[in-house]
């Protein structure tokens, strides 16, 4: 969920070069907002977290 978060909005780099969160994070912390805060998004992310996704390096 987080690489799918990244490609829309981008996580913060700080001043040395590291990202501000990891995008497992980033994910686990957009997912459980949604869940707490009952977001319209919500429905939208249960179906990317159902969805099977690529092995690495397969197209």
């Amino acid at each position: 969920m987080g690489v799918w978060l990244q490609a829309q909005v981008p996580v913060k780099v700080k001043a040395h070069g590291r990202p501000a969160m990891s995008l497992v994070r980033y994910g686990a912390e957009r997912l459980c907002h949604a869940l707490r805060w009952n977001l319209p998004e919500l429905p939208a992310l249960i179906r990317l977290l159902s969805t099977p996704f690529h092995a690495p390096g397969a197209a």
